[in-house]
């Protein structure tokens, strides 16, 4: 499976969760991947980039958007990808309530289903078995002048998701992507973009097309001594922020 490609159904809109405004360029944004590591942050846990884990273990994964400048975020429409792994690992995007887009991200109808197996898999929107671009995953949110519980937080997390690891002994390399390619443009052939709300009282959100976007890793370690060589948790490697 490519490392760059992806989208969701049933959702011809961009954002019309405010009727969007002109592209702006002078701003920018991001798309970041990240899986949770217990271990992290003085053991308080932290999303990290990358994580070693033994076979057998669920892993916790999401995604955060940020952006230069801004009130908040409105949203975008994008595909999650993962390659590296076996057939018998595992997507979950519904088994509990934490799962799936996020809070105040859910402005709009929207239904996800995972495509392919563990080795090579992409979420999307429901329906979109032909992986149209105009499709994806879409987590937006209602303006702030409409009030009540505007999510400011800049990245704000989006969408979960987990990686069940297979129990097996395989060592294998597991890649997460959003693939600037899959991100929603206000047309079918511009470029992705994300929308952002400038203040407090906007009602329409501007579009933003200077996007970068930036994956995770997931390490399986076959044993618990190999395990403890590498040490476990996620260690902030080299970012693969790509443009």
């Amino acid at each position: 499976m490519s490392t760059k490609n992806m989208r969701s159904t049933r959702w011809l809109v961009v954002f019309s969760v405010a009727g969007q405004a002109a592209t702006v360029n002078a701003q920018s944004a991001y798309m970041d991947l990240r899986v949770w590591d217990s271990r992290a942050g003085h053991g308080e846990g932290a999303w990290v980039d990358v994580i070693d884990v033994l076979p057998g273990t669920r892993v916790e994964a999401a995604m955060l958007i940020g952006f230069s400048e801004g009130f908040g975020l409105a949203g975008a429409v994008y595909q999650i990808r993962g390659f590296g792994g076996v057939a018998a690992d595992r997507v979950d995007i519904s088994s509990h309530r934490f799962l799936g887009r996020q809070n105040r991200f859910m402005f709009g109808p929207a239904t996800q289903a995972v495509y392919g197996d563990g080795s090579a898999w992409r979420i999307d929107a429901a329906g979109d078995d032909g992986n149209s671009r105009i499709f994806g995953i879409a987590t937006t949110q209602n303006s702030p002048a409409n009030g009540g519980g505007f999510d400011v937080s800049n990245p704000a997390l989006v969408y979960r998701f987990d990686i069940i690891v297979a129990a097996d002994g395989t060592s294998r390399t597991i890649e997460l992507e959003a693939p600037l390619s899959e991100l929603k443009g206000t047309t079918l052939t511009s470029p992705g973009v994300i929308g952002v709300y400038t203040s407090s009282n906007s009602v329409r959100s501007v579009h933003v097309s200077d996007v970068s976007t930036d994956g995770a890793t997931i390490r399986v370690v076959p044993s618990p001594g190999a395990l403890a060589l590498v040490g476990l948790g996620g260690r902030v490697a080299g970012r693969r922020r790509r443009r």
